[in-house]
């Protein structure tokens, strides 16, 4: 009786260590594949301006509600040299978001010239005034 209970012990070992084993490579190798499966988006604001933010809240509030991750938000702060810097560091991440809204000016012209594989939504401000009543 002891021997049958030894034998069925040792077997016990190498399977929970088996299944522990294959447990560890599905996480490993299937969370990557889900993460990269992600619907996801990053958003480059010229600068922090009222009118922008309320933009950047109706679109966020919309992602949310399809289940679209906002990855990053990135502010150029009006800056040229800034938002060149930005776009490098963004173009250097190994993970290129599924889309890019850029909202303003500075953002849409940077981002357009340089993201021509990305889908992108442009959001600016029209200065121009209609004088339709």
């Amino acid at each position: 009786m002891i021997h049958k209970h030894l034998t069925l012990h040792s077997l016990l070992v190498p399977i929970i260590f088996w299944l522990i084993t294959s447990f560890v490579f599905q996480i490993v190798f299937h969370i990557p594949e889900a993460i990269a499966n992600e619907n996801t988006v990053i958003i480059i604001r010229s600068q922090q301006i009222t009118a922008y933010n309320k933009v950047i809240d109706g679109f966020e509030k919309g992602c949310k509600e399809k289940n679209i991750f906002v990855k990053e938000m990135y502010d150029l702060k009006g800056d040229v040299e800034e938002g060149k810097k930005v776009i490098q560091n963004i173009k250097a991440n190994n993970h290129k978001p599924d889309l890019i809204l850029a909202v303003g000016i500075l953002a849409a012209t940077l981002t357009k010239t340089q993201f021509t594989n990305i889908p992108i939504i442009l959001g600016v401000k029209s200065i121009l005034r209609s004088n339709i009543a």
